[in-house]
């Protein structure tokens, strides 16, 4: 027998088998002809979902083992429960980080900006002048002793281009990095003479409008799982952008991370398990075996080219 995943009319149908609708009623609520609504029924009593049992003169749908999982699954998740897959990947947050070889003066990045007509803002900070400016898609802060990109957020659909997608962003950062050198006169430190040393600060990797973020936010606090080497958080649940997001968020670890949670994600659409289950493989996940391993701490540019 072929494997069948139910629609969100079959969600429907499940619901209103539960309420004891007849196929007249199924009929007027799904908006579909009562042969398409006897078509459906069929498929999923051959899949094993409800029995048909006689009363009287009419057959009663009476849903099985099987069938009521599903109300289950339904009530938590809405009718699009076994039609959903969790949704792209988001990058953002994103800070990467260039030092100066040789510091500027106290005043010297606003003159630097001010000599290239750059429009700026300045950033704040007390005891330096450093300015905040547009190039091309990314924020930039050029300070004495280093110049920060915030590139703009990057989208992956599914695990297998999420590499690729985090690659050409990086890609973009090295050449964003070489840019501004030139076009600002600057110098950065390097590891050798073509490679420029560049750190990322931060990272955070979501997987957008996700389960276990929803169940997480909606059934107790946020969760938070903590690095075992250095204590900064990996794994956090928040709601953004209107959504329930569960994120990766250790600059070292996030994509490997997040394709972790992808997975662990799909086995909870398949069985959801409770809160304690969740946050037991979330530690597997940021701490494998009790094994600590060394965090990485800067990303030559040859590396992503």
């Amino acid at each position: 027998m072929r494997d069948y995943t139910p629609d969100d009319k079959a969600s429907k149908i499940f619901v209103l088998i539960a309420n004891g609708s007849t196929q007249d009623q199924m009929v007027k609520e799904l908006g579909i002809s009562k042969s398409a609504v006897s078509q459906r029924t069929d498929i999923l009593q051959k899949h094993g979902y409800f029995v048909k049992k006689r009363v009287g003169i009419i057959n009663e749908l009476v849903l099985t083992s099987l069938g009521t999982a599903a109300i289950a699954k339904i009530a938590r998740w809405g009718y699009n429960c076994f039609t959903y897959k969790p949704s792209m990947f988001r990058l953002h947050g994103i800070i990467a980080k260039c030092e100066l070889l040789n510091p500027l003066d106290k005043y010297e990045p606003l003159q630097i900006l001010d000599r290239e007509k750059i429009r700026y803002k300045p950033d704040g900070l007390k005891n330096q002048a450093s300015g905040v400016f547009t190039y091309n898609k990314s924020k930039a802060i050029l300070r004495p002793r280093s110049l920060l990109l915030y590139p703009s957020e990057i989208y992956a659909d599914d695990t297998e281009n999420l590499y690729a997608v985090d690659n050409e962003g990086m890609n973009d950062w090295v050449k964003e990095f070489i840019d501004l050198e030139n076009k600002l006169g600057l110098k950065f430190k390097r590891i050798d003479k073509d490679t420029l040393r560049i750190k990322i600060l931060q990272k955070h990797i979501a997987l957008t409008n996700n389960p276990i973020a929803k169940f997480s936010n909606n059934g107790g606090s946020r969760l938070e799982i903590l690095d075992p080497t250095d204590g900064n958080k990996r794994i956090i649940t928040d709601r953004s952008l209107g959504g329930d997001e569960l994120e990766a968020v250790h600059p070292a670890y996030a994509v490997e991370d997040a394709i972790s949670l992808y997975k662990m994600t799909e086995e909870f659409l398949v069985k959801p398990f409770n809160r304690e289950e969740i946050i037991k493989r979330m530690k597997e996940i940021v701490n494998p075996s009790g094994s600590l391993c060394e965090p990485l701490a800067e990303v030559p540019s040859t590396s992503l080219e």
